[in-house]
């Protein structure tokens, strides 16, 4: 019996069959094998144009009388995305979009995957495998947006700025890292959407532009044809409409598919939210280019215009409910991210009195309201962070920057020295401190005078309490940050409260 036992435990050499991959329901897509008879059945002309056929049905939403049918994906709906869900298919996605060298655009193919994504995106970027797929090919048609070694979402803004200060041997790092709130959202949306570009060297990098800096660009003109837009707009255009009026997938909690749900679904989901950071920057740029050239169209080409309108009123709506569930987004810890993106990605583009500019203000108007919660709570002290960053390239940062500081003392300055000692709300105090120091010293050029006057009140407010808390602050890890700007600043402050009380005799 032990020789025979021996003899099972032993390896025969043969390997068993390869696991199955997630294929939504697709045998076929679910192995290599079934992958590689799928392709060759489709050399044939007569059955890729089948195929093709069978997927333009999944761009038309079942009769509301049919209850099952709406429920339940047809069996169009369920091939389309065992097609954008399937790793082993991701492939075949990218020759139809272009972006396999030797390969050739059918427009007619790439008009039915579009408008079946019209119809169905939220559930692809629902599904792991859609996800991954979605990002990387927004990442391969649009590569000079992404910065080479850029992440849809992950370690920024303190995290960040920890892992520079490891690099140059910082003591304080240690501190930093175990206050900083980088895990969560950040470690799912990391490597994974990259591997999906993986093969292509460096110098391949720099020829598509992957080093080149994030800036808004020209979306389309003002006269044009859907079907005339590059493949990467009119990818954007049919993802944008299903964010606003597609179904939602039938195994979440939602039960009516309204923006809101849609929003919170896509901001909030484990592998959906990597997709919306990606996709941030175009609708964004959209709703730039709207406000720009707000040309009416002529009754000419009225019939045209119509789903230019359709497009910036969608990524417009989408934008405007994100900033509107801010509150929800600040301490989630994938919505966070989402957040961060949004408001990082807004201050590039806004123009005073823009619709940009008050969806940026609806996001900092909550972070104001709320900064004693959402400074001591950990990814929502990242999102202050970031908010208070970008008020420095926003024509009216000074006006923000000041609001930040008045809200702080605005309880006293007990309550802001609570702060000031937490292990996340520190941070948030210390860059507070250094924006209202650049304002002050006249180092923010778009302050105005009245403006510098508060901001040295306000200053003094700090310096004051502060320094009558050195001792607490040398006590704590958390403090040593906000002590050494207390002595940095001791000689300039005493000797501006010098000349004040010498001014006044």
């Amino acid at each position: 019996q032990q020789q025979q036992q021996q003899q099972q435990q032993q390896p025969t050499g043969k390997t068993g069959p390869p696991p199955f991959l997630p294929s939504y329901g697709a045998a076929i897509f679910a192995t290599a094998q079934g992958t590689w008879l799928f392709r060759k059945a489709l050399m044939y002309p007569q059955r890729r144009e089948a195929f093709f056929r069978v997927l333009q049905d999944a761009a038309v939403a079942p009769p509301q009388d049919d209850t099952e049918a709406v429920l339940s994906p047809t069996i169009p709906e369920r091939l389309f995305l065992a097609l954008f869900s399937s790793p082993l298919a991701s492939r075949f996605v990218f020759e139809c979009f272009g972006l396999v060298e030797g390969v050739q655009i059918c427009e007619a193919e790439l008009t039915v995957l579009c408008a079946a994504l019209g119809r169905l995106a939220l559930k692809v970027v629902c599904s792991t495998g859609g996800s991954f797929l979605m990002t990387a090919l927004v990442k391969a048609l649009c590569p000079s947006r992404f910065t080479r070694g850029q992440k849809t979402s992950g370690k920024r803004g303190r995290d960040t700025e920890t892992h520079s200060k490891q690099k140059h041997g910082d003591n304080e790092s240690q501190h930093r890292a175990s206050g900083g709130g980088g895990d969560g959202g950040g470690d799912v949306g990391s490597g994974d959407n990259e591997g999906n570009n993986t093969g292509s060297s460096e110098q391949e990098d720099k020829t598509n532009g992957m080093y080149e800096q994030n800036r808004p660009t020209h979306v389309v003109g003002q006269e044009y044809r859907l079907s005339e837009l590059s493949s990467e707009w009119r990818l954007i255009y049919a993802v944008a409409r299903a964010f606003v009026s597609g179904p939602i997938p039938g195994d979440t909690e939602e039960t009516e598919a309204t923006l809101s749900c849609r929003v919170k679904l896509l901001t909030q989901h484990v592998v959906a939210c990597r997709s919306i950071q990606s996709l941030i920057p175009f609708f964004a740029d959209t709703v730039a280019q709207r406000e720009t050239d707000p040309k009416e169209p002529q009754e000419s080409v009225q019939n045209t215009f119509l789903d230019a309108a359709q497009f910036f009123d969608d990524c417009s709506k989408i934008l405007s409910e994100i900033a509107n569930q801010t509150g929800l987004l600040a301490n989630h810890s994938y919505g966070n991210y989402v957040l961060q993106t949004v408001v990082s990605e807004l201050t590039q583009r806004t123009v005073s009195g823009s619709i940009i500019q008050s969806i940026l203000h609806k996001v900092f108007d909550t972070l104001i309201s709320t900064i004693f919660e959402v400074s001591m709570q950990k990814f929502a002290s990242n999102c202050v962070e970031t908010a208070i960053a970008a008020c420095h390239n926003l024509p009216d940062g000074s006006v923000l920057l000041l609001r930040f500081a008045k809200a702080l003392l605005s309880e006293g300055p007990s309550q802001m020295e609570r702060v000031a000692m937490h292990q996340f709300g520190n941070y948030v105090v210390r860059r507070v401190l250094d924006s209202l120091t650049d304002i002050a010293t006249s180092a923010f050029p778009t302050a105005t005078p009245a403006e510098v006057q508060e901001a040295c009140e306000l200053e003094m407010q700090y310096f004051s309490s502060l320094s009558a808390q050195s001792h607490r602050l040398r006590q704590t890890s958390y403090g040593s940050g906000l002590q050494a700007w207390v002595e940095n600043q001791r000689g300039r402050l005493q000797g501006t409260e010098a000349e004040e009380e010498a001014s006044g005799e």
